[in-house]
């Protein structure tokens, strides 16, 4: 029998997901799809997600793609993406999660969730951190003990970086996003959005 918390969580996801699919521009795809070098044939919508891809279905209202990390919540966050606003480019200035609009009330979890965990998993190991964003088709960066900047979905890059500790300081991290994110997506979804990036990188460091 479910729980009284599971059927809470699945009610609240249906709503969510439909209400998702009611303010999805259908009529902006085409110009959504040039502004992000995607590609729109009038009924599925076909985007670049990390290092593989996603597929939108406007008439079957069906999300799906090959990206192992690719779940409900996730699916809501790619129509949400969808209906963002594309029509500038993304800030070269980075920010921290709390930095961004009511970022701060998430913090805490998203601290605990995302960036504990990613210095867990790379501060002892930098390399494989470099490794891993690679594998994901980013780029690294000479910042801290390793950085990595991932190309979440177009015109929506992630930044993470990893300081190695001694026997001093632990190890530490940060994953930041840029300043203008809140265009394309509302602030709770990047809670998704990190847990989904640590998700790949931890994949993509245990291929050999």
């Amino acid at each position: 029998m479910s729980s009284g918390y599971e059927v809470r969580r699945n009610e609240s996801y249906r709503a969510a997901w439909e209400l998702a699919w009611d303010n999805l521009p259908i009529d902006a795809l085409p110009e959504v799809a040039k502004a992000t070098g995607s590609e729109f044939d009038g009924r599925t919508f076909h985007v670049r997600l990390l290092d593989r891809s996603a597929s939108v279905d406007v008439e079957t209202k069906e999300v799906c793609g090959d990206l192992p990390e690719l779940d409900r919540f996730l699916s809501i966050v790619i129509l949400h993406y969808l209906a963002g606003d594309h029509r500038a480019k993304p800030s070269e200035e980075w920010a921290l999660f709390r930095q961004l609009p009511g970022g701060e009330s998430f913090h805490g979890a998203f601290h605990k969730r995302v960036v504990e965990e990613l210095a867990r998993t790379f501060a002892e190991d930098p390399a494989a951190l470099s490794r891993a964003g690679q594998r994901l088709c980013g780029r690294v960066e000479g910042f801290g003990s390793a950085t990595v900047v991932l190309g979440f979905l177009p015109n929506l890059p992630v930044r993470a970086t990893v300081w190695q500790g001694d026997d001093e300081v632990p190890g530490n991290a940060t994953m930041l996003f840029p300043a203008s994110a809140s265009r394309l997506l509302p602030t709770e979804d990047f809670a998704e959005v990190g847990a989904v990036v640590l998700a790949a990188l931890r994949r993509a460091s245990r291929l050999s």
